[in-house]
């Protein structure tokens, strides 16, 4: 703690400031910035978030202001002591740039930052589904209800306890994108059919083509849109729709579904729902066959 205060009171040489309390901390911050931009995981969103929004705070609250201050006054002393001038202007170079740096990744990361400290202080909806055994099918499980927190793992559970199912049934409007894609795997892994008798929408389509078997009813409705932000109301910036648009290229081609039916039910906003004819899912590749009902 002695040796915070003295850096910030400028008590350190001028060198032991610059590159022991400067460069290092600063090389630090940057590359654990840098390490948080490549995980996208979003099973941890909850976990980045906070650790994304502690590190940011304490970074521009803490640690930025205390590295400059203490550099600053530990050069306003040498220069008043005449020494090291040279160096001296090369740091105020270097203090210039590294305030520049700072304030624009300030800048460019304000709305991630607010996003991700209401994440931080939000919590998933848990509950609001059921999955049981399906009666009217053979050896199939339904999955009824919205895609809250904790819903793949019980899908697991009970495939657990039903080793012979062969088929996942779903009713569902809906819920949490990541659960949707958690429940996709499972299902694909465990090379199960899965079948829609009257209504799959949003991240329960997710789930529903991880199927081996992809069937619906004759009547039965698949609703897509855009995915929407886990946690906040804001929308989707032009980059951020690119990005989220060949993430679902990459995720619905796993199944053979084409790419051009992608990037048509994408022009549908969060808040609205997108059908398709039987004919076009077929065609598609989203479904596998039609069953009467």
């Amino acid at each position: 703690m002695k040796y915070l205060i003295n850096h910030w009171q400028g008590g350190h040489s001028l060198a032991r400031a610059f590159w022991i309390n400067s460069i290092p901390v600063i090389a630090l911050l940057l590359f654990i910035n840098t390490l948080l931009e490549t995980i996208n995981n979003p099973e941890t969103i909850l976990i980045y978030a906070r650790f994304y929004s502690l590190l940011m705070v304490t970074a521009y609250v803490v640690i930025v202001p205390w590295q400059i201050v203490g550099t600053v006054r530990t050069l306003i002393r040498h220069t008043k002591e005449r020494k090291k001038v040279i160096f001296s202007i090369f740091i105020i170079i270097f203090v210039l740039l590294e305030l520049t740096v700072f304030s624009r990744m300030l800048f460019l990361s304000q709305q991630k930052l607010k996003d991700s400290i209401y994440m931080s202080f939000s919590s998933y909806e848990k509950g609001g589904y059921e999955i049981s055994i399906d009666s009217s099918h053979d050896n199939a499980i339904l999955v009824k209800g919205k895609f809250n927190r904790g819903i793949s793992r019980e899908l697991e559970r009970v495939l657990g306890e039903h080793p012979l199912t062969k088929t996942i049934t779903f009713a569902s409007r809906g819920g949490l994108g990541f659960e949707g894609k958690k429940m996709f795997s499972i299902i694909k892994a465990n090379g199960l059919n899965t079948f829609v008798a009257d209504y799959c929408f949003s991240a329960c389509v997710f789930a529903f083509i991880g199927g081996n078997e992809r069937q619906l009813s004759s009547t039965a409705l698949l609703g897509f849109h855009q995915s929407s932000k886990t946690f906040t109301n804001r929308a989707n910036t032009k980059e951020e729709l690119s990005e989220k648009l060949y993430e679902a290229i990459r995720f619905f081609k796993q199944q053979g579904i084409d790419k051009r039916f992608v990037m048509k039910y994408f022009k549908t906003p969060p808040d609205e729902l997108w059908y398709s004819s039987n004919k076009e899912l077929l065609k598609s590749g989203v479904i596998t066959g039609i069953l009467n009902k």
